[in-house]
């Protein structure tokens, strides 16, 4: 574990000095995740070393989305930042990872704080939860682990109830499920997600272990 724990942090001192990966570039959606990857990787380097250096790399990269996120349009399968809530949901997760573990660090601002959560973390949030597969499904699975994962780390009780129980209409029909409901008829009786193949149980196992994690 010191072996891997020393390589990593080796690996992130290089890409300090060779400079923080930030949003552009010929892919944007490749580029954002990148940037979003690199970003809570500074963070935990930072939480293992105490270098604010780390912490600084961090808060670069997520300083630069704040004027940037709201210029993003909302696309046909509800990504923001990236194309869709599959691939959204994992950027949302590691810009959450790296806000809370630098929180504390000193190198935010309160103005800062206040940006990130409400212009860069909330709207990523709110493209999720209206992904078009609003009951049993992979990507409801994500979206709803996504934009959870957002409500804990931002304190939203309401993206974080709907990602939990779901929620309904007026009349009490559900409209969207949440993560009781994916866990009753979404995994069959044998421990499987219910799509049956190695692939789709092993992404939906990866977002529910973020979502149990934050919950």
């Amino acid at each position: 574990l010191g072996e891997y724990v020393q390589t990593f942090l080796a690996d992130s001192r290089k890409v300090l000095a060779e400079g923080v990966t930030l949003p552009g570039g010929e892919s944007e959606e490749t580029s954002n995740v990148a940037c979003a990857k690199q970003a809570a990787e500074l963070a935990l380097a930072y939480v293992l070393t105490d270098d604010l250096a780390f912490a600084e790399g961090a808060a670069e990269i997520l300083r630069t989305y704040i004027p940037l996120v709201p210029t993003y349009e909302v696309t046909v399968t509800k990504g923001l930042a990236t194309s869709a809530a599959l691939s959204e949901a994992g950027w949302a997760t590691n810009m959450c990872v790296a806000y809370d573990l630098i929180f504390n660090s000193g190198v935010l601002t309160d103005a800062d704080k206040q940006a990130v959560e409400t212009d860069v973390l909330k709207p990523s949030a709110e493209a999720m939860r209206i992904c078009n597969h609003p009951f049993r499904s992979n990507w409801r699975n994500r979206a709803m682990a996504g934009f959870g994962t957002v409500g804990f780390c931002i304190g939203d009780r309401d993206l974080i109830d709907e990602a939990l129980n779901g929620i309904c209409d007026a009349d009490g029909e559900l409209m969207r499920d949440g993560f009781g409901r994916q866990l009753a008829e979404a995994i069959l009786a044998d421990g499987v997600y219910y799509e049956r193949t190695v692939g789709y149980h092993y992404a939906v196992l990866e977002n529910y272990a973020h979502l149990m994690e934050v919950a």
